[in-house]
């Protein structure tokens, strides 16, 4: 069991943390995952919001979770997916 994914092997998750590099970003999303009980294994396609914003079409989900983040300061996860068996 892995505390809130229950039997999953493991999740993926949209994450948004202030952070003035990626470097610091990992570091933000390796604390606020720890916290949750669990570890992170892999970042892809880290790039700043503003960045991502103007680029991609973004889910409500993405832009309410970087309204968080703005008024929070603090790192905020989207919907963690998660999967039984090794991921490709």
């Amino acid at each position: 069991m892995n505390g809130i994914l229950g039997a999953a092997r493991g999740a993926y998750a949209n994450a948004l943390a202030l952070a003035k590099d990626e470097e610091s970003f990992r570091r933000e999303i390796r604390h606020a995952l720890e916290a949750l009980g669990l570890e992170l294994q892999e970042v892809e396609d880290a790039e700043p919001f503003v960045v991502r914003r103007s680029v991609h079409s973004l889910e409500p989900e993405i832009e309410n979770l970087a309204n968080q983040v703005n008024t929070s300061g603090g790192t905020q996860f989207g919907t963690f997916h998660s999967y039984r068996d090794e991921r490709e």
